[in-house]
């Protein structure tokens, strides 16, 4: 392989090689990436802000985002007595706020790959690949676990609870205690729903821990296989959109039974690129690429994958057996941002709620 055909011969391979790796069954995979990234998909899938560039000279330097809400309730009452018609009609408008956000992300991952090195085992597109495949997860794994971090940092305690607490729930503080017992599991789901009515969450997206990913498969194979007296499978989707990702969980809170819910209304994730070709193209004096490389799992709503900046150097080495080779040395580079929105209407309110067991399941 010469370095200067580098670009048009190689690179198109390698993407494909990762779509195959990655849909395939090797090590590094869909499966194997899913359960640790499960928070940072959820917000791209259901967020409703649009970010607008805020550009710098030629730099984006963040992004500008207006949050809608209606936050007015009163309502007249125009009961015959009590109304008098009027030919100007006035009324309250919509409340936007508007914020500039400044990026507050940026994680690389850089790595090296040498020609024909091991080649009678694994071609050069293949190591390429594998390691493509690596640098991205590592990179989309510490993204996931940062935002679910920054979203605990932002947790609201609800409003009151209407009526008695639930028995052997404890609403006075945050986190959330609701009973361990599995017994009691589909009045707590219910009483969780409740919970998120009255703080005008309407379709509160759902992220629990390995206790409740575990609940849930246990309730489908109880379910599949006629074990269950009522159908708890079905609770955990009657309300909400679930997500579990027990590897970010682990790292917030001090109980067990975690599960975090937020309002997709209320959060934005970004990202941003310095690169603005996707075909890999020579950059400086002539050792150095550049190109934007797409991610294969994590998607915007509309299908749009978010994109690295990849940057590449090609450098002459000295392998293992004393001889020299041509080492590919790339860098991947995710910019961007994450931030909690003004868009709920009561002072304080983020829209996220944090809920714990008061005694582990046993």
């Amino acid at each position: 392989m010469a370095a200067g055909d580098f670009s048009a011969s190689q690179m198109p391979l390698v993407l494909l090689k990762q779509n195959r790796i990655f849909l395939g069954g090797a090590r590094v995979n869909s499966q194997r990436n899913d359960s640790r990234l499960q928070t940072v998909k959820a917000v791209l899938e259901n967020q409703t802000a649009r970010p607008i560039p805020v550009m710098t000279g030629r730099e984006c330097t963040g992004v500008k985002i207006t949050w809608l809400k209606a936050c007015d309730e009163s309502v007249v009452d125009c009961a015959d007595d009590g109304f008098t018609a009027v030919c100007d009609i006035t009324g309250p408008e919509i409340e936007s706020v508007a914020e500039t956000l400044p990026n507050n992300l940026c994680l690389s991952k850089s790595f090296t790959v040498t020609d024909d090195e091991c080649n009678d085992l694994f071609t050069y597109e293949d190591k390429m690949a594998e390691a493509m495949l690596n640098a991205k997860y590592q990179i989309e794994k510490e993204l996931s676990e940062r935002i679910l971090a920054a979203m605990y940092a932002e947790l609201f305690p609800a409003s009151s609870y209407p009526g008695e607490e639930p028995p052997g729930w404890d609403l006075s503080g945050d986190p959330y205690l609701y009973p361990g017992d599995p017994a009691l599991r589909p009045l707590t789901l219910s009483q969780m729903y409740v919970i998120t009515q009255v703080n005008n969450i309407v379709n509160p997206i759902v992220i629990g821990d390995g206790t409740w990913q575990a609940d849930q498969i246990v309730a489908q194979s109880g379910n599949n296989n006629g074990g269950m007296v009522y159908n708890e499978a079905s609770l955990f989707n009657q309300w909400g959109k679930w997500y579990f990702d027990p590897v970010s969980l682990m790292a917030v809170g001090d109980g067990v039974g975690k599960l975090l819910m937020f309002d997709p209304n209320n959060v934005i994730l970004w990202s941003k690129n310095d690169v603005e070709h996707t075909d890999v193209r020579p950059f400086g004096d002539g050792d150095k690429y550049s190109w934007k490389e797409p991610s294969l799992y994590l998607k915007y709503k509309n299908g749009t994958p978010i994109y690295y900046d990849a940057w590449m150097q090609l450098a002459c080495v000295i392998g293992v057996n004393n001889r020299r080779r041509l080492a590919a040395k790339v860098q991947l580079i995710f910019t961007g941002g994450f931030a909690v929105g003004p868009a709920t209407c009561v002072t304080g309110d983020t829209g996220i709620l944090y809920f714990e067991q008061v005694t582990p399941t046993t």
